[in-house]
This record gives C-alpha cells, structure tokens and sequence, in this order.
C-alpha cells in the first residue's frame, strides 16, 4: 500500500499519545514518503490517509456490508 500526498486543507487539530516502538515506526514512515514526496510529511497526513484508506476497506466492500447484516439478524433472532 502506498500513499499519496497532497496539499491538506480543512483540517482539524487531533491529538494521541503512542508508545516508543510506534513512534520509532512513524519516524520510519514518514521519513519514506518525505524523501518520495520531496518535502516534509507531516504525521497527521500519514494518519489522515490511514484512516481515509481503512473507513474505505471497511464501508466500500460488499462482503463486510453483509457480514454485518448477518450479525445484525443473529442480534434480532436472539432477542
């Protein structure tokens, strides 16, 4: 998976606490796509397009739409 980097704009301040191994890995990452992208990647990019990519996974693919309607009728025939 590769991500690709744009101008961000209306944006919104979120913060978050990580442990060293993950900030290690961040640095990693973001060091990658600062030398592709030939300027400074910031980290809330990086997270911006994660979550965009994985709310993508998750709500644009048919199978898990229909994972989750049979949770919901096994949730409906229990009650």
């Amino acid at each position: 998976m590769k991500l690709k980097f744009e101008s961000g704009k209306n944006t919104k301040l979120v913060s978050f606490k990580v442990d060293p191994q993950t900030s290690k890995n961040l640095n990693a990452i973001r060091s990658v796509y600062t030398k592709e992208a030939k300027r400074r990647v910031t980290t809330g990019e990086i997270v911006k397009q994660l979550i965009n990519l994985h709310h993508d996974e998750l709500f644009d693919d048919a199978s898990w739409l229909q994972m989750q309607e049979n949770i919901l009728e096994k949730q409906n025939e229990q009650s």
